[in-house]
């Protein structure tokens, strides 16, 4: 008996909790992760959009068929009519809207304002289908059609669906008063309405906590533990980026391949923690040289870093990848090499302009795998750019 009431206890505690998260959400979580959330929702929002413009445009299709060859709802046709018009007419404009958006090509658009407005119209054309049903035959079938599209469908906050909610019901409630219709239909919307708030609220909860959850888990996964920098996975999603930006503008891009001079002697002499230390070090080096949030930096594997730079001039260019390699050589890392007291840096870089969608990465790296060969042979903290030797 204690354990039943022990796990009813912690139940209700986890409920009171989750209650307080849907108030309080934006506080118990970081800038960026908020940032990252909203990102999440609105490229949701847009997608589910299409699933309910799909479906409005299949219902409403079905409808006036029904109305125009069947002649269904004689005393109320017209304002059938108007209502399927209107919602149909409001997903062809959002659909063209939408499809411009999800392109990114034509429009910049604010991805929140245009989801608000999309569900703002659709309520205002099922409360018309609603108010015709209430009018006719009594019935509320409507408005609980309103109600699962604006639970089930969009990822909306508290502040969202209560406005749109509150709305709705203010609008019931004036339209029962009117018609001489019974409270009874009043109080059945005031509940279902109730329910949805619940049942939307725990599925945006939902929503917010999966979605911090595949933030860290994208993070970790991208995330070089030893540095902090991206491993190869991460520079991958970078690139893909880069790449998708490509498509329409070009972008001037300079890729950098580091490699610790000797590293395996250090490794060697003074053990893998000494050399963890050392990679460390290095990467605080270029991170401390690159302030650019454009910039990608990702330690490549074993002692290689990669470092692109974006639509930096070639002069700026050389003198970053100058810095770093005297910073690392500043930062004085014993080596254990009889040639060099200190830890040094070769750097093969390449420039160049690229667009379009046939960019080939493999062979950009190949172009600064060359440079950092030429840098390695001739004698070693050395950059190798485009041809040039730099000391």
């Amino acid at each position: 008996m204690k354990v039943f009431f022990a796990e009813l206890f912690d139940l209700f505690g986890r409920f009171l909790k989750d209650i307080k998260y849907v108030f309080c959400w934006k506080k118990c979580i970081t800038t960026d992760e908020y940032k990252y959330i909203e990102t999440v929702r609105a490229e949701s929002n847009l997608n589910r959009m299409f699933l309910c413009i799909l479906m409005v445009l299949i219902f409403q299709a079905m409808n006036l068929t029904t109305l125009l060859l069947l002649g269904t709802h004689a005393k109320f046709a017209p304002g059938y009519l108007l209502a399927a018009c209107f919602l149909s007419v409001v997903a062809v404009i959002y659909l063209i809207i939408a499809l411009l958006c999800s392109s990114k090509k034509e429009l910049n658009c604010n991805l929140q304002v245009l989801n608000h407005s999309f569900w703002i119209l659709i309520t205002v054309g099922l409360m018309l289908f609603n108010t015709l049903d209430i009018l006719e035959r009594d019935s509320l079938i409507n408005y609980v059609i309103f109600l699962s599209a604006i639970s089930f469908i969009p990822v909306l906050d508290l502040k969202e669906l209560s406005s749109l909610l509150f709305s709705a019901l203010s609008y019931q409630f004036i339209l029962l008063l009117i018609a001489g219709k019974g409270g009874h239909l009043f109080l059945q919307s005031l509940m279902f309405s109730f329910a949805v708030l619940l049942i939307a609220q725990a599925l945006f909860i939902t929503f917010v906590k999966s979605s911090i959850d595949r933030k860290k888990l994208e993070f970790i996964s991208e995330t070089d533990a030893l540095t902090g920098l991206l491993n190869r996975r991460g520079l991958d999603v970078c690139i893909s980026g880069i790449r998708k930006k490509s498509l329409f503008k070009s972008n001037r891009l300079a890729i950098a391949i580091l490699d610790v001079d000797y590293f395996k002697i250090c490794n060697d002499k003074f053990g893998h923690l000494e050399g963890d230390r050392c990679l460390r070090i290095i990467a605080d080096c270029i991170k401390s040289e690159l302030e650019d949030k454009t910039d990608v930096i990702c330690r490549f594997g074993g002692e290689e870093f990669v470092v692109i730079l974006q639509n930096t001039a070639d002069s700026d260019v050389l003198d970053t990848l100058i810095n770093i390699k005297n910073r690392v050589k500043d930062a004085k890392i014993k080596s254990g090499n009889e040639e060099s007291k200190y830890v040094t840096v070769s750097i093969g870089a390449s420039i160049l302009t690229v667009k379009g969608k046939n960019i080939k990465f493999e062979e950009l790296f190949e172009y600064a795998d060359k440079e950092l060969y030429r840098a390695k042979q001739n004698g070693r903290d050395v950059l190798s750019l485009d041809g040039r030797l730099y000391t």
